[in-house]
């Protein structure tokens, strides 16, 4: 039968551990003995009681028609749209402003911008690209426009260089005229 120890045995050893820390050493070997038991009912219940007054929902527990409340608040399409908005621009952690690069304008741009049936310089066309007026790509709506890939060309000035490419003969046709 294992020793056991006298109240007043008991009551001194209490006294004398009144205060004393634990090394981390012997935290660690007590912390080894406690994994994967888990708190019995009456402790969670002591554990809760010392919440009360410190925390607000100690104790308390959410009713099952506040949970489909709560439930149904994060899933409609307006709470969706709302956690959208949240990040929107400039609140959206990945925002580089001014230091955005050519698709990123662009995105910025086709999003706030409907796109029209024809072309916004000629209006006789499909409207096919989204083009800067100025060439600075800024964040100015009114800096962009839809036109057609004709009417992108001739404003870019890329209309003349592929005209002047087009007449030049090609090395292929220089050799084929050799030839013959």
């Amino acid at each position: 039968m294992p020793y056991k120890h006298s109240e007043e045995t008991k009551e001194k050893m209490r006294q004398k551990a009144i205060g004393r820390k634990h090394s981390e050493a012997t935290k660690e070997k007590l912390r080894q003995q406690r994994l994967g038991i888990g708190l019995s009912l009456q402790h969670r219940q002591n554990i809760k009681i010392g919440l009360v007054g410190r925390h607000p929902w100690a104790g308390r527990t959410h009713t099952e028609e506040s949970k489909e409340k709560n439930r149904l608040a994060k899933t409609t399409k307006d709470a969706l749209e709302r956690s959208r908005l949240i990040k929107l621009d400039n609140k959206n952690p990945m925002w580089l402003g001014d230091k955005v690069g050519y698709s990123g304008i662009h995105s910025w741009v086709r999003r706030r911008i409907n796109k029209p049936e024809l072309c916004q310089k000629c209006n006789t066309r499909k409207a096919y690209d989204l083009a800067n007026i100025s060439g600075e790509y800024r964040r100015d709506l009114s800096d962009w426009w839809y036109i057609c890939r004709g009417c992108h060309m001739i404003s870019d000035g890329r209309m003349e260089v592929f005209k002047r490419h087009a007449n030049k003969p090609s090395k292929d046709k220089l050799t084929h005229r050799m030839v013959n």
